[in-house]
């Protein structure tokens, strides 16, 4: 069973087993620096 899920970049990508660990998946840069932002935020 696949999903679609929207991105940090907001492009919007088909995953074909969703799961806890989606953080793991390779981002484009945009999103990695994003995902950096976000940890910072939270801290």
């Amino acid at each position: 069973m696949s999903e679609q899920i929207e991105t940090l970049c907001g492009r919007s990508v088909e995953v074909a087993e969703p799961s806890e660990l989606a953080w793991l998946w390779e981002t484009c840069a945009s999103c990695n620096e994003s995902a950096h932002l976000l940890v910072a935020s939270e801290s």
